[in-house]
């Protein structure tokens, strides 16, 4: 089911954009985990495409979609993201000490007002850094398998496993199929991604 965001007639199955966007594209998977292909797995990891921008509009469309992956390597990816979560915290709160240590905005001699202000306002932005330095620190330090398990392109009718033999076995695959999830919002006004 299509999660939409904005304002769509009564049904939550229609959305005006979706004759603009045609029918989303179908995905079958193997009953393997998509990483070490374990038979019947039993978790789901998220693979989504940041998607793009429709055409005449200001409407931004993303994809995502569950694939199949084993208790073990779902551990292992979660923990990866937690890892990941708490070098940044980390990094976050050095950057918090030096900007106390150092005292740039001159707060020893403020008022506890103004000072409570700057610090509030240096809050706010290491919280909108640390995003990306998360990114960053994924980008330097996690290797790619094991930042996500597939790539979904923008326009969501790829798949691309980074296990090249489920990939194949994926290629090969044919039984029913399940189409990914649009979420539509306005450009700018993205969801979270987690």
């Amino acid at each position: 089911m299509a999660t939409h965001y904005g304002a769509f007639d009564e049904s939550e199955e229609y959305c005006p954009l979706d004759e603009k966007l045609g029918p989303p594209t179908a995905f079958s998977f193997p009953d393997r985990c998509c990483r070490c292909l374990a038979p019947s797995p039993t978790k789901e990891w998220r693979a989504s495409s940041f998607g793009k921008q429709v055409e005449g509009t200001n409407v931004h469309v993303s994809f995502h979609l569950q694939v199949p992956v084993c208790s073990d390597c779902w551990s292992r990816l979660r923990r990866t993201q937690i890892q990941q979560t708490v070098a940044t915290a980390f990094v976050a709160v050095l950057a918090a000490i030096g900007l106390w240590y150092a005292d740039p905005f001159d707060n020893r001699h403020a008022e506890l007002n103004d000072v409570f202000m700057v610090w509030a306002l240096t809050a706010l932005f290491l919280s909108t850094a640390s995003i990306g330095v998360y990114y960053t620190l994924g980008a330097i330090f996690v290797p790619r398998n094991l930042r996500g398990v597939a790539y979904l392109n923008r326009d969501g009718n790829k798949l691309t496993f980074f296990n090249p033999e489920y990939q194949r076995l994926f290629e090969n695959h044919f039984p029913p199929a399940e189409s990914p999830d649009r979420s539509y919002h306005a450009v700018g006004d993205e969801p979270a991604r987690w």
